[in-house]
């Protein structure tokens, strides 16, 4: 409106001699009282009011607060200062017809080419994706003549015959995850690369938000064979591209380059005597021997007891991820292998999976008992891999934690580097972060440290940030170069149990001696008992 009047006024507001000019008779006699009046002011011979001004006494209308004066009853811009040219130019402010195309056809093509650009290297993922498919997916089964990981299969495959053309892939009749090899073939032979884990499939899997590829399975990457580090995943990435990249992550893999540990295993037994009793293959061993039975303790018994009845053709228990307490739903279960349980019973060496079914042992407990002054993040989450071959990622996950538990005292975050793990609180309210390590030592941990960093300067806090206290704290100390899973289990228990309320964890814990046995086996029976139950 504002530029449309000022393109009236630019055209109509000068006559032939350059003296401002106004069609219409009333404005200008308005004009001229206005004039007549001012000029009455300048000489002292009128004295305006508040409500009787110089435009009042030219309208012939007294002001009153909050109206708008003009002329006439319907008094409208073409009224006053008359029809200008339907021409008009853009130096006045006003946009031609034209110009107005133009720029919708500017801002058609920009978006064009915003869309195409986001796209193209999407498209060209699938397009690889889709020949690498058409080209490599064979009709047999990886490895039918066996063969030891790492090892390169020499002889071709050989294929299958017609009676058996209707036989599936063993890998899509698994209904739990199973421990599985993983194959590249980057020159018609496959190489055994890694080893894993095979989950079910179905139409509707999503594997790192996209959609699952035909003839391809979901695999999680345990661990790289040596030497096999830099090959290419089998199937184009937009976020990863060598096998080492997905280690501890999810990603599609082709079905022909997969094979179950079991079928392995089944391939290369030798034939058995016929005669043996098959009553007694129903029956599962117990997962720990009679000479540790004895010092477990009661419900840490009873859960060896049941596993025994548990199905010879399940390897694992899955449990429901809970979002609230995990913030993710990269996966939406949590998968106990029984050989996790097995190294919990054996005290060996904690996998993940444990350390997450304590975590929902102890968001039970601070529910009991009220505690609302505690967070928790998922280790799968902010794990060093996962930092080496997704620092963004890890820094948009911490972000959205500390955003959720602003209001927590503690936020519990088990990381894992090296094969060892340690326990970081973060504490929001101080900003900063408290080490837990069970084994100090020199150990870098750099890229957990500038994940977290830059997650605090990015949370809304009310002041700048200008620097994280990074603060090791005394701790009881493992003796041993395997206990740390249960060390900081045992200082998450600690902190819920006696330190929820305090402000910060400076000499919460008074010693750095080792825990005693009987810490320990308190926390084997709470897993134990929160897992059966």
């Amino acid at each position: 409106m504002i530029a449309a009047l000022i393109g009236y006024e630019q055209e109509q507001k000068k006559a032939n001699d350059g003296s401002y000019f106004i069609p219409n008779e009333k404005t200008q006699e308005v004009f001229h009282k206005i004039i007549e009046k001012c000029e009455e002011l300048n000489q002292g011979r009128f004295e305006p009011k508040r409500h009787h001004g110089v435009l009042s006494v030219a309208l012939g209308k007294d002001d009153n607060s909050g109206s708008v004066r003009a002329i006439g009853t319907y008094s409208t811009i073409q009224e006053v200062f008359g029809r200008p040219d339907r021409k008009q130019s853009i130096s006045s402010g006003v946009y031609s017809e034209a110009a107005v195309q133009q720029m919708l056809e500017n801002c058609r093509q920009n978006t064009i080419m915003e869309v195409e650009a986001k796209m193209n290297p999407k498209i060209e993922t699938m397009d690889q994706q889709l020949k690498f498919l058409m080209k490599n997916i064979p009709g047999t089964h990886l490895f039918s003549g066996g063969v030891s990981a790492g090892t390169p299969l020499s002889d071709p495959l050989p294929t299958r015959s017609n009676c058996h053309s209707v036989d599936t892939y063993p890998i899509t009749t698994i209904q739990s995850p199973k421990m599985c090899l993983l194959a590249v073939c980057p020159n018609g032979t496959p190489i055994v690369v890694a080893k894993g884990m095979a989950h079910p499939s179905t139409d509707e899997t999503m594997v790192n938000h996209q959609p699952l590829l035909p003839n391809c399975v979901k695999v999680s990457v345990d661990e790289v064979i040596k030497g096999r580090e830099q090959f290419n995943l089998p199937l184009p990435d937009q976020q990863y591209v060598t096998i080492a990249d997905i280690v501890d992550s999810f990603a599609q893999w082709p079905m022909h380059l997969v094979s179950l540990e079991e079928s392995l295993s089944k391939q290369n037994k030798k034939p058995k005597d016929q005669s043996v009793d098959l009553s007694t293959t129903g029956a599962r061993a117990p997962i720990v021997g009679d000479d540790v039975l004895p010092h477990l303790g009661e419900h840490c018994k009873c859960l060896v007891d049941l596993l025994i009845g548990f199905p010879l053709g399940k390897d694992c228990i899955e449990l429901e991820l809970d979002k609230a307490i995990f913030h993710h739903q990269n996966t939406r279960s949590i998968f106990v292998m029984m050989n996790d349980i097995t190294d919990l019973m054996m005290m060996n060496w904690l996998n993940v999976s444990i350390i997450q079914v304590f975590v929902l042992f102890l968001n039970q407990l601070c529910n009991q008992y009220e505690v609302r002054s505690i967070g928790f993040v998922c280790p799968t989450q902010i794990s060093h891999t996962m930092l080496k071959s997704n620092f963004r990622k890890v820094i948009s996950y911490f972000v959205h934690v500390m955003e959720q538990h602003k209001d927590k005292n503690f936020i519990l975050a088990q990381y894992h580097q090296d094969s060892h793990w340690l326990l970081l609180v973060i504490c929001i309210r101080s900003k900063s972060i408290c080490i837990l390590d069970p084994l100090p030592s020199n150990r870098d941990i750099g890229l957990i440290k500038g994940s977290m960093n830059l997650a605090f300067r990015s949370v809304p806090t009310g002041a700048r940030v200008k620097k994280i206290n990074w603060k090791p704290c005394k701790c009881p100390r493992q003796p041993r170069g395997h206990e740390c899973g249960y060390y900081v289990m045992r200082y998450m228990y600690d902190i819920v149990t006696k330190y929820s309320s305090v402000d910060n964890l400076d000499g919460a814990f008074e010693s750095d001696s080792p825990y005693s046995i009987h810490d320990i086996n308190e926390l084997r029976e709470h897993w134990s008992k929160f897992f059966l139950f």
